[in-house]
């Protein structure tokens, strides 16, 4: 069985799950929360006319790359990686003509799908967000303002890049252990714990803790590391998924 068929069918099996609903509803968030505070406070409007493109995206963004994809992250690896525990399927899959590096790789390319898919999805509910906002107040005649595509295509590429080294550590984990609650609750320690390296404390070089790195893409301050961070959350993946598929394949049959 090659590696198209297994992720058409991890995708399929995903399609039955609530991955999706959260998807969906992890993009819708920040989005609403914009559009509920600008059409609820009086000034929230009129502070986007001196450029509101740039400062809507600039506010939206750093709440969603910050805040809210490491939390999406963290749940959707969880859920999707603990499909078979729950249905109680590993022996199942494994006695399916396809290797165990096909299965691993499936399942990992499978959340980076719906990562991708939560990205664009928010990113879509934005400009939705933004067009309603313009009919409703014609004083930021978005239509006739500046939105610079290339910064925006950019900031979301290096996003999904950074994206990859967390994602790979709570894949592995969700992979590596039956309950539940464990990766989550590391998952929520290590992100609380990047927030602080990368504002307070200085125990560990921030570039080298992933956890670390959607806060400092979203933030201006950290953009002369940008593309160490870029570097190090490659090999980071790269680190864990070969650590991860060595463990995985270890572990065969233990499900």
């Amino acid at each position: 069985m090659n590696l198209a068929i297994t992720l058409r069918s991890e995708l399929l099996k995903t399609k039955r799950t609530s991955a999706f609903y959260l998807t969906f509803f992890g993009a819708f968030f920040v989005p609403f929360m914009e559009l509920l505070e600008m059409l609820t406070t009086s000034d929230s409007v009129a502070r986007l006319y001196a450029d509101p493109w740039q400062i809507y995206f600039k506010i939206s963004l750093q709440m969603m790359i910050g805040m809210i994809l490491p939390l999406y992250m963290i749940l959707i690896a969880t859920l999707t990686a603990q499909i078979e525990y729950r249905n109680h399927t590993w022996k199942q899959v494994f006695s399916s003509p396809q290797s165990e590096l096909t299965v691993f790789i499936s399942k990992f390319l499978n959340l980076q799908f719906l990562i991708l898919l939560f990205l664009l999805l928010n990113v879509t509910f934005l400009f939705l967000a933004a067009l309603l906002l313009n009919a409703i107040d014609a004083k930021l005649d978005l239509f006739h303002k500046y939105l610079d595509w290339q910064h925006l295509v950019a900031l979301l590429s290096k996003t999904f890049v950074c994206s990859l080294a967390i994602s790979s550590i709570q894949f592995w984990m969700s992979l590596r252990f039956r309950n539940f609650i464990l990766p989550l609750a590391l998952g929520f320690v290590l992100w609380f714990a990047g927030i602080m390296m990368t504002f307070e404390y200085k125990t560990i070089p921030k570039e080298w803790y992933p956890y670390s790195y959607l806060m400092m893409i979203a933030f201006p301050n950290f953009e002369h590391l940008h593309l160490i961070l870029l570097r190090n959350a490659l090999v980071l993946m790269c680190l864990f998924l070969m650590g991860g598929f060595w463990d995985f394949k270890r572990r065969k049959g233990k499900g």
